[in-house]
């Protein structure tokens, strides 16, 4: 039996094929697909208590940063809170609290059966306090805090964590921490401003002065660009004792908090 061999611009053509394929799935997988994907974090916070001694609760706090993309991730402010609330009964009629939400022109949350708290602030940590922090692709990192709670302090603790993602970072000059007068805490991210004239390249940027604020209307461009954004999460923990398995109340901590 005689074997046909290929003509030899069949083999061509077959290898030009296959090579734009090859060079089109990795320009999409490793380009394209990064360029026009956002950046994202999967971030998990937990509270947790460990221990108790005397007045005092032992509680772990610990966030879970993952990065489950396949492109590098920058997170240039990351920060967390954690808040100690002591909510107080109330007993507010259903029309009374009817009328109240339906006039309610703020954001957050109401309750009928409790006033609102705004809590303590307790702990407060920046687990990479640099703008040029990343985390590459399918990486994950976790970060553990210990700290005490006074016993019968608080009904619950909430941890919220806030962050900002990026693929690029830079154009950022730098990031600054900040209280508020409202005793809010938060990282304020500044983008650099190009100096125009007889700078070099190497000294384009501005100094930290001239920066302008990230949540400027200038500054939208920039977020698209690196594909930019803000995000956070939260968990809470609660400090009241629950009932045992036999439907028996636990002892409780005591303190102002301790029940309603």
């Amino acid at each position: 039996m005689r074997v046909r061999r290929m003509p030899e611009w069949v083999q061509a053509l077959l290898i030009g094929v296959s090579t734009l394929m090859a060079a089109g799935t990795f320009w999409y997988t490793d380009i394209h697909q990064p360029a026009i994907s956002p950046a994202t974090l999967t971030m998990t916070p937990a509270l947790e208590t460990i221990g108790r001694r005397g007045n005092e609760l032992l509680v772990r706090a610990t966030l879970t940063v993952e990065n489950r993309s396949a492109f590098r991730v920058y997170a240039p402010a990351l920060w967390y809170t954690v808040r100690g609330y002591c909510f107080q009964a109330r007993a507010q009629p259903a029309d009374s609290f009817e009328q109240a939400v339906g006039a309610w022109r703020e954001g957050g949350a109401r309750s009928r059966f409790n006033t609102e708290s705004p809590g303590d602030l307790l702990v407060v940590g920046r687990p990479s306090p640099r703008k040029d922090s990343y985390y590459d692709p399918s990486s994950e990192r976790r970060y553990e805090e210990l700290f005490l709670v006074p016993r019968g302090e608080y009904a619950a603790l909430r941890m919220e964590v806030h962050y900002m993602v990026a693929k690029d970072v830079s154009e950022i000059d730098s990031t600054r921490w900040k209280m508020e007068k409202n005793r809010e805490v938060h990282e304020e991210v500044y983008l650099a401003r190009r100096r125009m004239g007889y700078d070099s390249v190497a000294r384009q940027y501005g100094p930290v002065n001239r920066s302008v604020l990230y949540n400027r209307l200038q500054h939208r461009a920039w977020r698209e660009r690196a594909g930019a954004a803000w995000g956070w999460s939260h968990a809470s923990l609660s400090l009241w004792p629950l009932a045992d398995e036999r439907g028996r109340r636990v002892e409780s901590d005591g303190g102002s908090c301790a029940a309603l």
